[in-house]
């Protein structure tokens, strides 16, 4: 949740860090030698994982950052139709 409310200095500032470290544990998974080689392979599998995960969390949010969130009052209000209930409530 930081990652999204943060600017986008400390998003990158994460990356440059993220990176040298994910390489790090993929080269400690590749030489260890009290696991074995399916062992090995879950770690490097969940390593590459995780880093897909990072990469799909810096493009969301390089997409919030590319586009305007303001909403005009005048249309910030949907009332629903008669007879029909709301799943939000009103906001106050």
């Amino acid at each position: 949740m930081r990652a999204v409310q943060s600017s986008a200095t400390e998003t990158s500032e994460e990356i440059e860090k993220r990176s040298p470290l994910l390489l790090q544990l993929r080269e400690r998974a590749l030489r260890a030698d009290d696991i074995t080689a399916s062992e090995r392979g879950a770690l490097i599998a969940l390593l590459g994982s995780v880093e897909r995960v990072f990469q799909q969390i810096d493009r969301i949010i390089a997409e919030r950052m590319s586009v305007d969130r303001s909403v005009p009052a005048s249309t910030a209000q949907v009332t629903a139709p008669a007879g029909e209930r709301r799943i939000l409530p009103d906001p106050a």
